[in-house]
């Protein structure tokens, strides 16, 4: 299994990374990914695995995308499971998220293309 970004460099995507990343970003401390509940328990098992999950393989149109774990720098209230990510424990690379690129503020969401450890997940 890949578990890095360089590795990921190594096979070809059909789903080009600029759809995806954009510029490199210098986290918070403290970041948020939400996933449903039926994702909980492999969670808190394994921690989180870079994939391509049913958003984001609708956003890649069907092409081969480099699976992902996505998040947000700013807090928020949902239905689903919110976890926290202590990005001092991990030394994940994170890139602005490219989906969010056109809103017409401050874009908080971000990507990683590697696994995150449950060490580093609340």
């Amino acid at each position: 299994m890949k578990t890095t970004f360089k590795d990921y460099l190594l096979e070809e995507y059909e789903w080009d990374k600029s759809n995806v990343a954009g510029e490199p970003v210098t986290p918070n401390r403290i970041v948020y990914h939400v996933s449903t509940s039926d994702k909980r328990m492999g969670i808190m098992r394994g921690g989180f695995k870079t994939k391509v999950g049913e958003s984001y393989s609708s956003w890649s149109q069907g092409k081969k995308a480099i699976p992902a774990v996505f998040a947000t720098n700013s807090k928020f209230e949902d239905h689903a499971d919110i976890w926290s990510i202590n990005t001092q424990l991990c030394d994940n690379k994170w890139f602005v998220d490219a989906h969010f690129n056109n809103m017409s503020f401050h874009n908080p969401h971000i990507v990683t293309f590697e696994d995150i450890q449950k060490k580093a997940i609340n």
